[in-house]
């Protein structure tokens, strides 16, 4: 993605954490883009301010829906995840089982994108399994949806973590015994010029960004081919990134691990497209969430919203099992492609 003209907002978001009075970060849909205090930004990440900003993000779920005519109405779930990963039933169903007859697994869901998909879902009849790195953010948002009257179990995951990548996936087989929908949302981004660029904040990128999605899709795909291969579609969405289609300058290695996205996506398509899994690489650029507060000369109302992802993946839903999707792509006016 080359430097928009001057007359175009940038495709760039920044964080400042709470209390600070420096840009911090770029959120991908759940993560932060944290920038180098020893130098500034590159130039062509400067538009409408001087201060360096991070890609913004989605993520989307799908899967041919005739919604669940059922769902409990505490959407309380069976049970919460230990430090070591363990689920302590709570005895709100039993054995484990939830009501849901489709069921969709969102990481990253606790804000943002993750989150508007996840009520999405929930609203087309979807049991939820949400996943995100902070429980107290976690649990705000797994109530939030709750209140809603949606079926929600919620899971502290750590993506960086292979063992409790597969304990998110076996918390969901155990509530909802199916999987319709993944959603592979977390994602952090860090800028910085490659010759000054940490070998620590390379490697968190790989990790949470590409590594965690292939290890969740892995470990999915056993229940994935079940849903497939009863309805004819089952979804893989992977939240990628436009600067996954354009290398964006001072976030190189943000930008390959999201291209790298992609070309997972891609490959998924064709390795399983026969079992009934159609995989979709969302490729968002500006994204109304708490990420982007503190970006100059852009309006909210201005920014794409996580509703319009959410009604994307809405529409990826309703397509038949003979109508691929293998990309989408989600730019502001006037920004170039």
């Amino acid at each position: 993605m080359g430097p928009p003209p001057p007359s175009s907002a940038r495709r760039c978001a920044i964080e400042r954490p709470a209390g600070s009075g420096k840009s911090s970060g770029v959120a991908g849909c759940t993560g932060a883009v944290t920038s180098s205090p020893s130098r500034p930004p590159h130039p062509a990440l400067s538009a409408t301010t001087n201060t360096a900003r991070a890609i913004s993000e989605t993520r989307l779920p799908d899967v041919q829906v005739t919604p669940p005519s059922v769902r409990d109405p505490s959407g309380r779930g069976a049970g919460r995840r230990t430090r070591r990963g363990r689920v302590a039933a709570s005895g709100r169903h039993e054995r484990g089982k939830a009501l849901a007859e489709r069921a969709a697994l969102i990481t990253g869901g606790s804000s943002g994108i993750g989150l508007a998909v996840a009520r999405m879902l929930g609203q087309e009849g979807y049991g939820l399994t949400v996943s995100a790195r902070r429980p107290d953010k976690l649990d705000s948002a797994a109530e939030e949806l709750r209140g809603e009257g949606l079926e929600v179990e919620s899971v502290p995951t750590n993506m960086v973590d292979e063992q409790e990548i597969k304990d998110l996936v076996a918390a969901h087989q155990q509530r909802f015994g199916r999987l319709d929908v993944l959603v592979n949302n977390a994602g952090v981004g860090i800028g910085g010029p490659v010759a000054e660029h940490e070998t620590k904040k390379l490697d968190m990128q790989i990790n949470v960004n590409l590594r965690a999605v292939f290890l969740t899709t892995r470990e999915a795909l056993p229940m994935l081919k079940e849903a497939g291969g009863e309805h004819g579609k089952a979804l893989i969405a992977n939240t990628a990134s436009i600067a996954g289609k354009h290398g964006e300058g001072w976030l190189a290695a943000y930008s390959a691990t999201k291209a790298g996205v992609v070309g997972l996506t891609q490959a998924l398509h064709k390795e399983h497209g026969e079992d009934g899994i159609q995989a979709t690489a969302l490729c968002p650029a500006f994204v109304a969430t708490p990420m982007t507060d503190w970006v100059d000369g852009v309006p909210k109302e201005e920014m794409i919203q996580p509703e319009d992802i959410a009604e994307a993946v809405r529409y990826l839903l309703r397509t038949s099992p003979a109508c691929i999707v293998p990309e989408m792509q989600f730019i502001r006016p006037g920004d170039a492609l």
